[in-house]
């Protein structure tokens, strides 16, 4: 009876440690997660002008992953196919981003509209580009929303007659929110703008 009594404890006391130990390790788990996140963030608010919702360009995450491989941090958020979802700073959208007084408009749009899919597709030949350059050059976020809501209805109505779906692009990278989505770092804290990331040399 004692060997039984003995054994169960051991038993026990085992799946305690398994349990112990599995809890342990998803903690550490989440807090490198954690930990990675915070070094992203801090790294676009140190971006000059940079504010929550901007548009990232390639050069930034390029210089970010040199940071991270640096500090030997061998994540999927330093891998280098990630740059080709990003789009990069000679292309129409991102230079119309960062023209000045541009980028207020286009990201008030953006929140409205719930992403910069549909203004970027206005830079598409196909797209109304001029007439999207006029709204931002007007200061209406609201003309901005109502442009590239013509254009999403138009291109969805082509799609309506045995065609499918609309079909959204799911693999650019905007923003910093999709770009953590991206490496598999779910947000979970904001992080203060005037942060610094500790110098590399």
């Amino acid at each position: 009876m004692n060997r039984i009594v003995i054994a169960t404890v051991l038993v026990s006391l085992e799946v305690l440690a398994n349990g112990a130990y599995s809890a342990e390790s998803a903690g550490a788990d989440s807090a490198k997660a954690s930990n990675l996140e915070m070094t992203i963030r801090r790294f676009f608010n140190s971006q000059s002008g940079y504010e929550a919702g901007d548009l990232i360009t390639r050069s930034q995450v390029m210089e970010l992953q040199g940071y991270l491989r640096k500090t030997r941090r061998r994540a999927a958020a330093s891998h280098p196919l990630i740059l080709q979802r990003v789009l990069p700073d000679d292309c129409r959208f991102t230079k119309l981003f960062y023209t000045k007084n541009a980028s207020d408009v286009l990201r008030a749009a953006a929140q409205k509209l719930g992403g910069y899919e549909d203004l970027k597709a206005l830079t598409k030949p196909t797209g109304k580009y001029t007439q999207l350059v006029q709204a931002v050059n007007s200061g209406s976020a609201d003309a901005v929303v109502k442009l590239a809501e013509s254009i999403s209805k138009a291109r969805t109505t082509t799609t309506e007659n045995g065609a499918g779906k609309q079909r959204r692009n799911k693999r650019t990278i905007y923003t910093v929110e999709d770009f953590l989505n991206a490496v598999n770092v779910a947000p979970a804290a904001k992080i203060p703008a005037d942060e610094q990331l500790p110098s590399v040399q």
